[in-house]
């Protein structure tokens, strides 16, 4: 099996990233805080499969907020909250949008 490429999405400070890799060897080149680290451990959180792997400070922090309003009950007479990341199909939409 090859893996060609995998998008991140809201991953630390990579917004929306597509990563695509050669089929032999493919190495990250870049200037300090780029992204190069981020990118090879989301690939190994992955394939490793562990659910601890992530935590809150993984996800991009344009979604804290949401995260923090999901967090704290609605009012009275308010509606319950969308929890999109609880749906049986894929999320469309992403945090800040």
């Amino acid at each position: 099996m090859h893996l060609h490429s995998y998008r991140l999405k809201n991953y630390r400070r990579m917004k929306d990233v597509r990563i695509e890799l050669a089929s032999d060897i493919s190495i990250f080149v870049g200037a300090n805080n780029s992204g190069k680290t981020s990118a090879t451990q989301a690939i190994y959180a992955f394939v490793s499969g562990s659910k601890d792997k992530f935590s809150l400070y993984d996800f991009s922090s344009s979604c804290w907020k949401e995260f923090d309003e999901l967090g704290n009950p609605p009012e009275e007479g308010a509606m319950e909250p969308n929890l999109p990341f609880y749906r049986s199909r894929p999320l469309v939409r992403s945090c800040g949008q």
